[in-house]
C-alpha cells in the first residue's frame, strides 16, 4: 500500500501544478482522491479483522474450522469468477454497440453503426413491449419482473450510446460534422423511445405485485389485439431500416395514425368502463397509463424514423 500511495499521491499532485485540474474535472480528481485513501484505511482495516477471525476460527475448531474456510474460498472464486465472465460480456456487448474502430470515425462508418444499433434496439423494444402487454393481460409476475430487467439492460446500452457521443463526434473530419448532427438527433429519439417502455412496464410491475384484480375480458382482449397491430408495425419499420428503403413511409405514417386513433378509441372505451363502474381506480389507472405511455412508444418511434430516413438520405446526398 506505501509504494501505491506514494505513486498515487505524486501523480495526483503533478497533475495539479501543471494544471490539469480543470473545472470539468476538478471535483471527480478530489472525490477520487478521497476515495482512494479511505479505500486504503478500509482494506486495512478488512485485512487485519479478517486475518483476526481466520486465526480465531483455525485456533478454536482445528481441522473443521480448516475444511469451512476451504469450503469458503472455493465458493468465493467461484463467485468472483462468474462476475468476471459477465463484466467481461458486458464489456464485449458494449463493444460491439459502438462498432466502430478509433481510426475509422467517418460519416458512412457511423451511418452504418447507428443503422445496425437502430433496428437491432427496435426489435427489442417490439418484443420487450409484446412481453409487457402480455404479462400484465396473463398477471405473470416473473414475465414483467424479467422484462423489467431487460428494459433496463436495454436502457443501459442505449445510454452508453449517448454518453459516447463526445467522443465520436470529437473524431469526425471538419466536412462530415453534418452527419454527426443526424447522428444525435437518432440516438436522442432511440433514447426516448427506451425510456417509454420504463414508463410502460415499473406501473404493470406495480399492479401485479400489489395483487390488484386481473383485466376483465375486454380489456384483455383490447390489449392483445393493439399489441399485436403494434408488434406488425415495428416488424414494417424495423425492415424499412434495415433495408435503407423509405419508400413506403407514407404507408407506415397511415398504419401509425390508424394506431393513434385506436389508441384513442381504446380510451374512450375505458372511460366507459369507469362511468358504467365495470373497473376500480387502480386498474382504469393502468390501462390509461399504458395506453398514454403506449402512444409515446409510437410517435417516439416514427420520429425515430424519420431521423433515421434523413440521416440516410444526407449519407447519400454527401457521398454523390
Amino acid at each position: 500500500l506505501s509504494t501505491t500511495y506514494v505513486t498515487f499521491m505524486v501523480a495526483m499532485g503533478t497533475s495539479l501544478a501543471d494544471g490539469a485540474w480543470g473545472r470539468d474535472s476538478a471535483v471527480y480528481r478530489v472525490a477520487g482522491v478521497v476515495t482512494v485513501i479511505g479505500g486504503w484505511f478500509f482494506t486495512a482495516f478488512v485485512a487485519f479483522t479478517a486475518a483476526f477471525i481466520v486465526a480465531f476460527l483455525i485456533s478454536w475448531g482445528g481441522i473443521i474450522s480448516i475444511l469451512g474456510l476451504v469450503i469458503l474460498a472455493a465458493f468465493i472464486l467461484y463467485r468472483s469468477s462468474r462476475l468476471h465472465r459477465k463484466r467481461d460480456a458486458e464489456l464485449k456487448k458494449k463493444l460491439e454497440i459502438l462498432e466502430i474502430s478509433t481510426e475509422e470515425y467517418n460519416g458512412d462508418n457511423i451511418l452504418i453503426s447507428c443503422t445496425k444499433s437502430v433496428y437491432q434496439t427496435l426489435s427489442t423494444v417490439s418484443l420487450l413491449f409484446a412481453n409487457s402487454i402480455g404479462g400484465l393481460v396473463g398477471l405473470k409476475r416473473k414475465t414483467i419482473k424479467r422484462n423489467i430487467k431487460e428494459i433496463k439492460e436495454l436502457n443501459k446500452e442505449v445510454k452508453f450510446l449517448k454518453n459516447n457521443i463526445f467522443q465520436t463526434i470529437s473524431k469526425l473530419q471538419e466536412d462530415e460534422i453534418e452527419s454527426g448532427h443526424y447522428y444525435v438527433q437518432v440516438l436522442d429519439y432511440l433514447r426516448e423511445t427506451a425510456h417509454s417502455l420504463t414508463f410502460i412496464a415499473d406501473p404493470i410491475a406495480i399492479y401485479i405485485d400489489n395483487n390488484h384484480p386481473p383485466l376483465i375480458k375486454g380489456q384483455q382482449d383490447d390489449l392483445q389485439e393493439l399489441s399485436e397491430l403494434i408488434g406488425t408495425f415495428f416488424s414494417n419499420i424495423i425492415q424499412t431500416i434495415k433495408d435503407s428503403d423509405f419508400s413506403k413511409l407514407d404507408d407506415l405514417l397511415d398504419t401509425q395514425q390508424f394506431l393513434l386513433d385506436s389508441i384513442t378509441k381504446l380510451k374512450k372505451r375505458q372511460l366507459k368502463r369507469i362511468k358504467n363502474g365495470e373497473t376500480g381506480t387502480k386498474n382504469s389507472e393502468l390501462i390509461l397509463n399504458t395506453l398514454t405511455e403506449t402512444k409515446n412508444l409510437l410517435l417516439y418511434t416514427v420520429n425515430l424514423l424519420k431521423a433515421q430516413r434523413d440521416f440516410v438520405a444526407y449519407a447519400s446526398e454527401d457521398s454523390s
